[in-house]
């Protein structure tokens, strides 16, 4: 319906060993009793027996699918405003890594599915003790106000020089 509020459905893939650390910006949803005939798909079926809230105040879910970690959540959007969503979390694997000197690469993909224009601010963070060799910056942050439907950064994660 025009000029009504806009419901939203996140979902981030992250390495399995990935962990939440805090979110901000969703909506409980109460989700009716599960169908009996998801669980004859496979993949539904796969999703729900590893699904469960992962945060009580926030009401994200974590499952995993497709090799992946996954948080996923609800918001809700007043037409006409703005909504800010945001997920930290932590991974395991890379903070405990030990890199080789020319680097590892660390990538984030964002994929958004068409439909009104977003203002999109991504920021990540470096393991302590380690920067991105492109920025020599311990942080990366991009912001776009025009909405990209789809963009990949890649990062190499090097010592941090002094």
């Amino acid at each position: 319906m025009w000029r009504s509020t806009n419901k939203d459905y996140i979902r981030t893939y992250l390495p399995l060993s990935a962990e939440l650390i805090r979110t901000k910006g969703t909506t409980w949803i109460t989700y009716p009793s599960k169908n009996k005939k998801a669980r004859n798909d496979t993949l539904l079926a796969s999703i729900e027996t590893t699904s469960k809230i992962a945060d009580g105040i926030s009401g994200i879910e974590e499952y995993e699918a497709e090799g992946k970690r996954v948080f996923a959540g609800w918001f809700n959007t007043v037409a006409g405003q703005q909504h800010v969503f945001s997920l930290e979390y932590r991974t395991r694997f890379l903070a405990s890594y030990d890199y080789p000197a020319e680097g590892a690469l660390y990538r984030f993909i964002f994929q958004k599915q068409s439909g009104i224009n977003s203002i999109v601010d991504i920021s990540i963070q470096a393991p302590e003790g380690y920067m991105f060799k492109e920025t020599f910056q311990e942080d990366y942050h991009i912001h776009f106000s025009t909405d990209p439907k789809s963009y990949e950064i890649k990062l190499t994660i090097v010592p941090r020089t002094e």
